[in-house]
């Protein structure tokens, strides 16, 4: 994803959540939006509410060594 597309996606991500807070795929979007943008730091509370949704089991995972990796866990 191009960085101008990662701030296109990241805006409607961040609408999704101010409209419905805890939906959990909005999370994981905007959280990959946010690594595709460069901002990792960022990304780190949406891809860990991300892999704490029930609905989001297989990418538990992979999220949390991402964000293992990168020390905020």
């Amino acid at each position: 994803m191009a960085k101008g597309q990662a701030q296109i996606a990241s805006e409607h991500y961040s609408e999704a959540l101010r409209i419905q807070p805890e939906f959990g795929r909005a999370h994981l979007g905007l959280g990959s939006a946010l690594v595709a943008a460069g901002d990792r730091t960022g990304a780190v509370p949406h891809l860990q509410k991300a892999a704490a949704d029930s609905d989001l089991q297989c990418v538990r995972q992979p999220l949390r060594c991402f964000v293992r990796w990168e020390g905020k866990w």
